[in-house]
């Protein structure tokens, strides 16, 4: 994957959380990504958006479901599928926190999950109607 298109995908979920009110008053970006989209400063950059929130979450499920049609609608203006979503408790000593994880985008075919937590997709053809979209729970 290169840069400018890992770049564009930090772009596009950055985007999709600031399009929810809700989403944008709990997360907050921090990390490389957070360097590299608000200074400029590329060195720091990596595949995964780090985002941490304040306190604990009522209702984990509502909140996964509100990210991930966040996710899922900005993704499709953009010309991409999500299929692989998982959202689930950050195992941490040091607090409360979740992990995103965004798998691969395909046009057809099974859905694969992703090995990290990248964000990982290909364009879909506008012209394609359907999307694949798989949902794992976390363990």
């Amino acid at each position: 994957m290169t840069s400018t298109f890992a770049f564009e995908l930090a772009v596009l979920t950055a985007s999709a959380i600031a399009s929810s009110a809700s989403l944008m008053d709990r997360l907050v970006l921090k990390g490389g990504n957070a360097l590299q989209l608000i200074h400029q400063l590329g060195a720091r950059a990596s595949m995964d958006l780090d985002y941490s929130m304040e306190g604990d979450v009522e209702d984990a499920d509502a909140l996964g479901r509100e990210l991930e049609t966040a996710l899922s609608s900005r993704f499709s203006a953009a010309g991409y599928a999500l299929i692989d979503f998982r959202f689930g408790p950050k195992p941490s000593t040091s607090g409360p926190g979740f992990r995103n994880c965004i798998g691969e985008a395909r046009r057809s075919g099974p859905s694969t999950s992703a090995s990290s937590s990248s964000a990982r997709a290909r364009p879909r053809p506008r012209s394609s109607t359907a999307s694949a979209v798989s949902c794992t729970r976390p363990r």
